[in-house]
């Protein structure tokens, strides 16, 4: 199944099809690619567990850039876009070629917490089609059938590299290698004769990758930015001669749905969900004042994109998007958020990229239909649009006014510049040199031009003199062959966009949620306790239900359970529902019973049996999803009961026979009558989350959890028992970047002398034995720090170690059950591991060594964080 967004995603690196069409070849590329891949062992899986394993299956087998690589390689060689015409697409790969630094293939498989290597949509696209070129159009068929011709067995660690191999001749690590050899020989004769044009640079030179993006002018000759980065969240910073002073955080979403500032304001969109239903989401306006740093949201539950202040700050221009997805260019009152104007884009299109004239009469932005992107003006007063730009394949972003020009963004020979084309004439003209590419432009009020210009350690902020006078007009565009894209693109017989679309190739029919609330799709065999199953798993197309059905064998206590979960979400609370039927063993002891009239002591333990019928029923709500800044808030709450009820119980004595005097017979069962009824627990619980966004090298999100759980028996039963529980958590950055001080604070209660026992939510420290308690207190303190980013394979390639932390313990509980305190404490050693035999998959294992004052015993825990 494929799920599809009806907004279009506003990122510079998705080319200019038309965003229904990009998604038609892309998704349907990986439906493609999953029924091809039904052959062979994943077949074989899928007949006998169902979709979900073999899923899973297929996607251990093939890397994740495959899997996207291949998908863009066919939306770039089958239309005139695509992301593999872009420059901006693969300009991290371009950035680390053209300045000698060279990555290696599990560098760029794994990822690093150091530095920025190719994603798995760049990466894959270079490796597919390179092989697609080289080794023809049918060579990757070859390479799945391979690999789905019993992997395991053939070659049980690298079955797909076997495979590249036994095609092409070359592994995995060195397709990685011969692809970027000619990329880098194409990208060093690109930029042989570019002489980059005199710009002075604002912004500081950074220690890690860092972005400065779209720069504007304050007052005082400053400059403001927003800086991001690895280390660190979206932060806006005023500049100057000196130094730089963060301003404010803002949400990572800003960087996709739209940030701007006119030097005095800024704006920008930030995603923000719906407190219950997860495919319900909004983009909304936030402003501040960047004088007094004042934050306002000035709108709510709309759907708003790219917004742009005017130069006195009284107004913004956004893109917004109906439910029916309808673009509108709308104007906005930037105090309250009300609508003043709005107007659709001219050629039926999505309109994109708003910017305001300096004297607030008129709009420029881009506006994307089936022929490509080009570039309009809104008069306001007028509401008339002028064409400046007609609609092109280039991948036209940011216009901005300067006198009687547009300047922005566009490929030229292969690298994204900044052009400018005159308002009458139409004739355009290159205005920036860069190696890299020159983005974010912005005039300032002395008519210089601000703009972020790429470089080995991310955008930096430069400023140039402007002088039309000087400028050399140039030819109309045309892509540059240059480009990698252009064999495969010979490969195919043109876009299949050319044709008319049908118009309606299939009847449409109301979908009835009622009969499709059932869909099993997969099978399993074994349960979350990894004992032998035989299990249905349904899940429907809307994602209301779900539901388990089951009948499992537990190996060790040797009974059966039958099961049915169903967990039903097309409400606004979420409702669960389960039923189970199982046989249940306990052992209990071992217990010492002194015989009447004798002397002597018999031990023995009891095994007691019983037929057990379950129902069990929760209700969720949740009251609060919220984002403020770069903080999320949210609360849920969860009530449930149940109803056990036990029959048939049975005790059965295992005595010790050496503790039996001669001549005695001891009854070894009895039934257990008094043991049978109806147990009725029910709880009630809430959970409260407040986090801030986290950097991706942070250890932890500051941020803190409160968790409250009562658990009772207020509908009386057969036994009685009672638990009250707290639980806070907390995480505040440390002493340096990116550490973290972490704590732990729990109390619980608990009542079973009515013989039921809710489970224990506390967990001992480190070295102790658990026991059950009736009060209890535990805190636990943690330090942890980063120590080193090896970037380094393990084991030949068993597995990749990305970072090295330290952390330092105290964890301690108090229970009712012992007089001194339990105390553990000790340090560790945290291993963040990229995956598993050029499988991705992340993973962090701490070994601990803990210490225990009161006993002097120590040892080592090993542990999944």
């Amino acid at each position: 199944m494929s799920e599809w967004f009806n907004v279009p995603l506003f990122s510079k690196n998705m080319g200019t099809n038309e965003w229904y069409r990009d998604l038609a070849i892309h998704e349907g590329r990986h439906i493609a690619q999953t029924n091809y891949m039904n052959k062979g062992t994943s077949k074989l899986l899928r007949f006998i567990f169902g979709e979900s394993t073999q899923s899973f299956f297929n996607g251990l087998l093939f890397p994740a850039w495959y899997w996207e690589g291949d998908a863009v390689g066919l939306e770039t060689a089958l239309t005139y876009s695509g992301r593999g015409r872009i420059p901006y697409f693969d300009v991290i790969s371009r950035s680390l070629s053209i300045n000698g630094k060279k990555f290696n293939y599990h560098q760029a498989l794994y990822g690093s917490f150091k530095m920025i290597y190719p994603n798995r949509y760049e990466l894959g696209y270079f490796l597919t089609t390179h092989v697609k070129t080289n080794f023809g159009d049918q060579a990757w068929s070859k390479i799945i059938n391979k690999t789905l011709q019993w992997p395991f067995t053939l070659n049980p660690f690298f079955p797909f590299s076997r495979s590249m191999r036994l095609i092409t001749g070359a592994t995995t690590k060195q397709i990685h290698s011969d692809t970027f050899y000619d990329l880098n020989e194409l990208w060093a004769k690109q930029i042989e004769n570019i002489v980059e044009d005199k710009v002075d640079v604002l912004s500081k030179k950074p220690d890690i990758i860092t972005n400065y993006s779209f720069p504007s002018m304050g007052i005082d000759s400053t400059f403001f930015a927003l800086r991001s980065g690895i280390d660190q969240v979206p932060t806006i910073i005023k500049l100057d001669k000196e130094n730089e002073a963060e301003v404010e955080k803002i949400p990572s979403s800003a960087i996709i749905f739209g940030y701007h500032s006119n030097g005095y304001k800024a704006v920008w969109s930030f995603y923000e969900p719906d407190k219950r239903w997860t495919k319900l989401s909004w983009a909304n306006l936030e402003i501040i004042d960047l004088k007094t740093n004042q934050r306002k949201v000035i709108t709510s539950n709309k759907r708003l994109y790219n917004p742009n202040l005017s130069h006195d700050g009284e107004k913004a221009a956004a893109v917004s998007f109906s439910q029916n997805r309808n673009s509108l260019l709308t104007i906005l009152d930037s105090k309250d958020g009300k609508i003043l104007d709005q107007a659709e884009a001219p050629n039926q299109g999505t309109i994109m990229f708003p910017s305001w004239s300096r004297d607030g009469k008129k709009i420029v932005f881009t506006s994307q239909n089936f022929d490509g992107r080009g570039i309009y003006i809104y008069e306001i007063n007028k509401r008339i649009f002028l064409k400046i730009k007609s609609e092109t394949w280039e991948d036209v972003s940011r216009p901005v006014f300067y006198n009687n020009f547009i300047i922005y963004e566009s490929p030229y020979q292969g690298i994204d510049n900044l052009l400018a084309i005159e308002i009458n004439t139409k004739e355009e003209y290159l205005i920036t040199s860069r190696k890299l590419g020159a983005y974010n432009p912005s005039i300032t009020n002395s008519d210089q031009l601000l703009f972020s210009d790429y470089s080995l350690m991310g955008k930096r902020i430069v400023i140039k003199n402007l002088d039309s006078n000087n400028w050399s007009s140039i030819p109309s565009l045309v892509y540059d062959p240059v480009r990698s894209f252009q064999p495969m693109f010979d490969q195919e017989e043109g876009s299949i966009f050319d044709e008319p679309v049908p118009s309606n190739p299939y009847d449409i029919k109301p979908y009835n949620s009622f009969k499709n609330l059932f869909n099993f799709h997969s099978r399993y065999i074994f349960d979350s306790e990894f004992d032998p199953t035989l299990g249905l798993q349904s899940d429907n197309v809307l994602g209301t239900m779900s539901i388990l059905a089951d009948i499992s064998y537990d190996q060790f206590k040797k009974t059966s359970n039958k099961r049915l979960n169903i967990v039903y979400k097309g409400l606004y609370p979420i409702m669960d529902f389960k039923l189970k039927k199982s046989e249940r063993s306990e052992t209990y002891g071992p217990y010492k019973q002194k015989l009447d009239n004798r002397n002597d002591t018999v031990k023995y333990r009891i095994n007691e049996k019983w037929d057990e019928a379950t129902i069990d029923i929760g209700v969720g709500i949740p009251w609060i999803n919220k984002v403020n800044g770069i903080n999320n808030k949210y609360f849920i709450t969860y009530a449930g009961a149940k109803v056990i009820s036990r029959s048939n119980s049975m005790l059965y004595y295992d005595f010790d026979k050496e503790t039996i005097p001669k001549g005695l017979i001891l009854e070894n069962k009895k039934s257990a009558p008094q043991r049978d009824g109806n147990i009725l627990p029910s709880y009630i619980e809430g959970t409260f989350i407040s986090q801030n966004e986290a950097a991706k090298r942070d250890l932890r999100s500051s941020g803190w959890l409160l968790n409250l759980y009562v658990g009772g028996m207020p509908f009386g039963g057969l036994w009685y028992g009672e638990q009250i529980s707290t639980r806070f958590s907390g995480n505040i950055k440390g002493l340096g970047k990116h550490h973290s001080f972490s704590l732990l604070a729990q109390y619980e209660k608990n009542d079973y002398s009515g013989n039921y026992f809710f489970p224990s939510r506390i967990k001992y420290p480190y070295g102790y034995k658990s026991f059950y308690f009736n009060n209890a207190w535990k805190a636990k303190l943690i330090y942890r720090l980063p120590l080193i980013y090896p970037d380094k394979t393990l084991l030949w390639g068993v597995s990749y170690l990305k970072r090295v932390q330290g952390k330092l313990f105290i964890d301690t509980i108090n229970t009712d059950l012992s007089k001194d305190m339990l105390l553990s404490l000790g340090s560790g050693l945290v291993l963040d591991l990229g995956g598993f035999f050029e499988i991705v998959f992340p993973l962090s294992i701490s070994l601990n060594y803990y210490y225990q004052p009161q006993t002097g015993n120590g040892g080592i825990q090993l542990e999944f964080e």
